[in-house]
Formats: structure tokens, C-alpha cells, sequence
């Protein structure tokens, strides 16, 4: 499944692929790894980088073969993008969480982290959520947990939304839940 980057429930860069060569972060970093969305994005699912076809017959225990589904966090829970930044504060609080994904009626239109709404509160204390709405990072539940990490590095981010082939939300991967995964393991190198 591919990792999408989505802004208000719209693909703007699809797929974001890593080259399957690349071993480090640095060569990511020169390497482009964008494609802009197209008449190519049309095909087949399975036709993208991202697809689990390479975590078939994942031996037990071997965290190059973890996914995105074995590590976040479920079931979601959600703001609401005319709630106040208090509010937003409130409910990631009550529910000791630091990533809120924010939906309007019917759709994700952004995906918050507690520090963003913090700052914001700081430099505009009577905005909504819905004004810090900013594309997101969204991935399939059978993404490689690696490929996945790398991306987030790249962008700077601290988690992404994991759906699965129907398309529903059904976690939240953050780095923490990488870094909890892989503390299982002996430390070894990915490359």
C-alpha cells in the first residue's frame, strides 16, 4: 500500500517512493523521491513501491518485515476542525494523546500534534483547528515500518494516518510507536 501525502481528504503527491536502493537518510535527501500526482496514479494499487507484496513470508520476530499495522495506535479518535485550540488541548489531555487528526463531517482535513496546537496558542489564541490544518502524511497499513520511518525523517514529521485497502482511518503511527517497536529488537543496522 502506498504512503500518500494528503491535504483536507485530497491527495496533492502520490505516491511519496522511496527508491527501494536507498539505505540511509542522507541519501534520501539526494535522491527525488516525489512523484506529482498524474495520469500515472490512476493504476492498480498493487503497481505502486508501497505495496506489502515484499512482507509476505515475514519470519517472526524480524523487524525489517514490521508494518505500519503492527505498531500504531487504534481505534482513532478525532477533533473537530471548529474547536477551539482549548478545546483541542482539553481532549488530547482527557484522552493522554499528543496527535489529534481533525475531520470535518465527512473527512480527515488535517493531523495535529499537541506541540503545534501549543505554539499556536502562543501566536494566535482565538484560531480554530481548522486554521492549522496542513497536509498530512497518510499510509497503508501494510507500509514498511522502514520506508515509512525514512519519510518521516525526510519531512520532518512526528506520525502519520494509517488506512486500509477500503480506505478508513484505522490508526495513528507516531515515532514514538516506532521507537517502542523496534525496542524490542537487538539494535542492528536497517542498511
Amino acid at each position: 500500500m502506498p504512503i500518500y501525502l494528503v491535504d483536507a481528504g485530497h491527495r496533492i503527491i502520490t505516491p511519496l517512493s522511496v527508491d527501494p536502493r536507498v539505505k540511509s537518510v542522507e541519501e534520501l535527501k539526494s535522491i527525488s523521491a516525489i512523484h506529482p500526482i498524474g495520469p500515472q496514479d490512476q493504476g492498480a494499487r498493487e503497481n505502486f513501491p508501497y505495496s506489502g507484496s515484499e512482507q509476505e513470508g515475514a519470519a517472526e520476530g524480524d523487524i525489517s518485515r514490521l508494518s505500519a499495522q503492527d505498531v500504531m495506535s487504534s481505534p482513532v479518535l478525532y477533533g473537530k476542525q471548529e474547536w477551539t485550540l482549548d478545546e483541542g488541548l482539553r481532549f488530547l489531555h482527557e484522552h493522554k494523546v499528543r496527535h489529534l487528526p481533525v475531520r470535518d463531517d465527512q473527512e480527515v482535513v488535517g493531523f495535529l500534534v499537541e506541540r503545534e496546537l501549543l505554539q499556536a496558542k502562543l501566536e494566535q489564541p482565538e484560531a480554530t483547528l481548522a486554521a492549522l490544518c496542513a497536509p498530512y502524511l497518510m499510509v497503508g497499513d501494510d507500509a514498511d515500518l522502514r520506508r515509512i520511518s525514512l519519510v518521516l525523517v525526510e519531512r520532518d514529521l512526528d506520525g502519520a494516518l494509517v488506512r486500509n485497502v477500503q480506505g478508513d482511518v484505522i490508526g495513528v503511527l507516531t515515532a514514538t510507536d516506532i521507537l517502542k517497536a523496534i525496542a524490542h529488537f537487538e539494535v542492528e543496522a536497517w542498511a
